[in-house]
């Protein structure tokens, strides 16, 4: 029982340091680790003003990061087949896993949604990242680092959430966190 509870609490402080972790180097614990470019993170509104002016700061938003919000469109545009190579021994196995839940977002599928994660509570704790006034589109991944020690596989997806009913887009960055079941099955162990 000790050690079942050591195990969870290590993995839990794990899990928290690495999506804490900002701009740090890679923990010593972190077996592999891929890093593709980072965005930049800012929330975007709509301009509300005849003038244009929504209250963000010039260096906040650039050009390119103001979509409209009357045309946007959920997707899921990340190419998860050029990862593949970054795994061995099946655990690419747990892309698809993330690519079942990106689409239930995308889609607003909750048994698909439900299905990715460890448990029925679990799922339920991660409702706030569910619902129907949002619309995702996910654009690329930031990193993918493995833990062999422990199994587990940590996945950063970047992309934008429109919020229909506040008319507002949000960059996001979702940390998902796997690990595999007794019957080889990658499951979602959290979300943050």
């Amino acid at each position: 029982m000790f050690k079942s509870t050591a195990i969870t609490v290590l993995l839990t402080a794990l899990i928290l340091l690495t999506a804490c972790g900002g701009d740090a180097e890679p923990k010593a614990e972190t077996d592999t680790e891929v890093t593709t470019p980072e965005s930049h993170v800012a929330e975007v509104e709509t301009p509300g003003a005849e003038n244009g002016d929504n209250g963000l700061k010039d260096q906040d938003v650039t050009e390119t990061n103001q979509p409209d919000v009357d045309n946007f469109e959920s997707a899921q545009l990340i190419n998860l087949e050029s990862y593949k190579d970054q795994f061995t021994d099946g655990k690419e196995l747990v892309l698809t896993a993330l690519e079942n839940n990106l689409v239930s977002l995308v889609e607003h599928n909750d048994t698909l949604y439900r299905s990715g994660f460890v448990n029925e509570k679990l799922a339920d704790d991660m409702k706030d990242y569910y619902g129907e006034q949002f619309k995702y589109r996910f654009i690329d991944i930031e990193s993918i680092e493995q833990n062999l020690s422990w199994g587990n596989v940590h996945i950063t997806v970047l992309g934008q959430r429109l919020d229909t009913t506040t008319k507002t887009i949000s960059e996001v960055k979702m940390m998902y966190a796997f690990r595999e079941n007794d019957e080889g099955e990658w499951m979602i162990h959290t979300i943050d």
